[in-house]
């Protein structure tokens, strides 16, 4: 099986990816989860809502992310309004 494939025509289920980043996140690897989480929400264009945002950019400032990082979200929050 390819590790590539067309998100858009056959879309991963978004519960497997849950999973994929929780066990990322309790297993030791919690900014590698939220840099993967940042970039499927900007690159699938997943809703993020204002209370998601402020908490990603508080996390990510803790990782010593610069702005740039987290403020890609800034044109998927609130898509699809919560």
């Amino acid at each position: 099986m390819s590790v590539h494939r067309d998100l858009g025509a056959v879309p991963v289920d978004e519960g497997l990816l849950r999973g994929a980043l929780v066990e990322l996140a309790e297993g030791g690897f919690p900014e590698l989860a939220l840099r993967f989480y940042l970039r499927l929400a900007v690159v699938h264009l997943s809703p993020v809502s204002h209370s998601l945002y402020a908490d990603i950019k508080r996390v990510g400032a803790a990782f010593g992310y610069g702005p740039f990082i987290t403020e890609r979200l800034e044109r998927v929050i609130e898509i699809g309004a919560e």
